[in-house]
Parts: structure tokens; C-alpha cells; sequence
């Protein structure tokens, strides 16, 4: 298996816990500004997991772009019969 991939799982692995872990951060204290920790936590974590997906974008695009410019090359010189 490409480390790659294994980085991107584990990338979307942490995203889906940060989201998912509600008991971890359903409370009220401590505020900040006046909003409660549920909120801001919610806020920053959808600014965390935003950027955790940009990067498993970025790893998976640049394997698959690898993979289309192998593609294309066998393709040019064993397409001609």
C-alpha cells in the first residue's frame, strides 16, 4: 500500500474524530466572547478540517496526476498498431 494513501486515511481518519467527539466538547464553559466552548470549538474545528482536507486533496491529485502522466505516455507509444 502507497504511504501516500496512508497518510491521506489517517489525515481524514483525525477530521472524522474532531467531528464526531461531540461528548469530548458538548459544554458551556469556558466561553470566549461570550460564546459558549460548543460553539467556538465547532468553529475552530470546521477551520481545522478544512485545511485537513486541502491537504488530502493535495496528496491524492498529486498521485493521481502522476498516474495520468504515466498513463498518457504508454499511451502515445503503444498506441499505434
Amino acid at each position: 500500500m502507497n504511504g501516500k494513501y496512508v497518510a491521506a486515511g489517517v489525515v481524514l481518519f483525525v477530521a472524522f474524530i474532531l467531528n464526531w467527539a461531540t461528548p469530548l466538547y458538548n459544554r458551556v464553559s469556558p466561553s470566549l466572547a461570550g460564546l459558549p466552548f460548543f460553539y467556538w470549538w465547532q468553529t475552530l474545528v470546521l477551520v481545522i478540517v478544512t485545511f485537513l482536507y486541502l491537504a488530502f486533496s493535495y496528496m491524492v491529485r498529486e498521485r493521481q496526476e502522476a498516474g495520468n502522466e504515466a498513463g498518457a505516455s504508454g499511451a502515445k507509444d503503444g498506441g499505434s498498431k
